[in-house]
């Protein structure tokens, strides 16, 4: 046997043999064969990367289930002061996605008896609240769950604190449409029925939602916003509002709580689950029920229960927003196969994300992926023609504008031309910024190449780059006219340009110029 001290020296050495060679391992040789989930991971990563160009660090977690094999990817950042990507199962805001659950608990109860379909939505609420009318057509359920109530669509629910100040929101806002007649998306409708239920069950929605939803479809992380012992904060993921700051983690749960709730990437991929497979439980058939209602819209798509859907081939799908998060759900019951999206930012274009992921179906090696813009080789004969060069990057090629005429509350669709020069390391953004007569901005609608789906570090030199996008004329202008100047920016500073006939002293290029008409009164 062993002294005592030679025995000590003999298991010292071999833990620090062990140790070394746990942390120690030959290099594998380069370059090595990717496994299938690294490349899966490059590939997304690729597409994450290009609609990140305003907001690198934000996190994003995207989920894949195929054939019943989920997988969970993580980019960015889970807080200021974390820098690993999400996990499978950290805590992003649901927002507006919740609505296929505010649907799956109207089915649950219908199938209880508790309510109908064509219940008018009155019965359920407090005599305060009375609801608009237009003609003799009520408000119904199914009417607020299939957004076909002909409530406003620009109201924010979060703003409604107590049931004296939704009293009096109702009062001021008159119905636009008889209820059932048309499809108008209203967070406000959609709200006003989670809150009915709760109330028809003598429980908060958050509460009730859970017990009767997402527990017995097994999404255990699905919360509320409220703070309680069981809550785990670590597991928050810090998110930016659309000019990219960090926001603040809201615990506050409003009157009218439908999006107040918080959920995982797990558990949209159980979510997605149940509506590939409905007799998985009775929790997916109830869920199934609810999104066999449906409606027909004039694009050939139609609205379900809390979900959008394309007749053509099936595909289920539902994206939500928040002040400072964004989810998204893409079902393909055909292909056995799901995409799911957390975003912790609003300045990214999440839909544009889901679908890119959706599309890709053997989501292709970054090697042999397409440019993710639209690139031309030269400039369309109708576009209006400019020469201006952007400090030997860019050059400003031309535009094209729909019209010359605009109305207040116009949408129009505005193309701009850009020709790259050379190589570009940064992030650039365009800048469209409407000036009316006295030159004050009362327009800004400057945004990410593309919709944030083809950042300026990929474009290649000499290639036309046709930048689309929709410019809004702002319902409330009193201008008679309004002239857009446009540009590049880098962290705020605008890429300079020689002044000339159409650049001003601050570099900005004065493009299309719009008069503003109204209809007489």
């Amino acid at each position: 046997m062993l002294p005592r001290r030679e025995w000590l020296e003999t298991v010292l050495w071999s833990a620090l043999g062990l140790a070394t060679g746990c942390y120690a391992q030959p290099p594998k040789p380069y370059p090595y064969p990717a496994t299938p989930d690294e490349e899966r991971r490059a590939r997304i990563g690729e597409r994450v990367k290009a609609f990140q160009a305003g907001t690198p660090d934000a996190g994003v977690a995207v989920g894949l289930l195929e054939r019943g094999v989920p997988r969970v990817y993580g980019f960015g950042r889970t807080t200021y002061h974390e820098p690993r990507p999400p996990s499978a199962d950290a805590l992003f805001e649901l927002g507006t996605t919740s609505e296929v659950l505010v649907g799956a608990l109207l089915a649950d109860l219908v199938a209880r008896k508790r309510a109908r379909f064509d219940q008018p939505a009155r019965e359920l609420l407090p005599q305060s609240v009375k609801l608009p009318t237009h003609g003799e057509r009520e408000i119904t359920l199914a009417d607020l769950a299939l957004h076909t109530s002909g409530l406003p669509a620009d109201v924010a629910p979060d703003g409604v604190k107590d049931e004296a100040a939704l009293a009096m929101l109702l009062a001021a806002r008159p119905l636009e449409t008889a209820p059932g007649e048309r499809y108008q998306p209203s967070a406000l409708g959609m709200a006003l029925l989670a809150w009915a239920l709760g109330l028809r069950e003598g429980r908060s929605f958050g509460d009730l939602v859970r017990e009767r939803v997402t527990l017995p479809l097994g999404m255990l992380s699905t919360t509320t916003f409220r703070r309680d012992v069981a809550f785990d904060e670590s597991r928050l993921v810090e998110g930016r509002d659309a000019s990219g700051r960090l926001a603040p983690q809201r615990f506050q749960e409003p009157l009218l709580a439908a999006s107040s709730l918080r959920t995982s990437v797990n558990d949209l991929l159980r979510l997605a689950a149940a509506l590939l497979d409905p007799t998985s439980s009775a929790a997916a058939t109830t869920l199934a029920r609810a999104v066999e209602r449906r409606r027909p819209l004039a694009d050939g798509s139609e609205v379900r229960m809390g979900l959008r859907a394309s007749p053509r081939d099936g595909v289920l799908w539902q994206t939500g927003a928040t002040p400072a998060f964004q989810t998204g759900l893409w079902v393909s019951p055909e292909s056995s196969r799901a995409v799911v999206l957390a975003v912790a930012s609003r300045a990214l274009d999440a839909r544009g994300l889901l679908f890119e992921l959706a599309r890709a179906d053997a989501l292709p090696s970054d090697r042999t992926l397409p440019p993710r813009g639209p690139v031309l080789s030269a400039l369309p004969p109708d576009a209006i023609r400019a020469d201006v060069v952007l400090e030997r990057l860019v050059r400003f090629a031309g535009y094209r504008s729909p019209a010359s005429v605009a109305r207040p509350g116009e949408l129009l669709r505005v193309t701009l031309y850009f020709q790259c020069l050379a190589p570009i390391d940064r992030d650039l953004q365009v800048m469209v910024l409407g000036a009316d007569e006295s030159g004050r901005t009362v327009v800004d609608a400057s945004h990410y190449p593309a919709a944030g789906r083809y950042s300026t570090r990929s474009w290649r030199t000499g290639e036309v780059v046709a930048d689309e996008f929709d410019l809004a004329i702002p319902a409330d202008t009193r201008a008679s006219r309004i002239t857009l100047w446009l540009g590049l920016t880098s962290t705020g500073r605008a890429l300079g340009a020689a002044p000339g006939p159409n650049v001003d002293l601050a570099g900005r290029i004065q493009g299309p110029s719009l008069e503003i008409v109204r209809p007489a009164r």
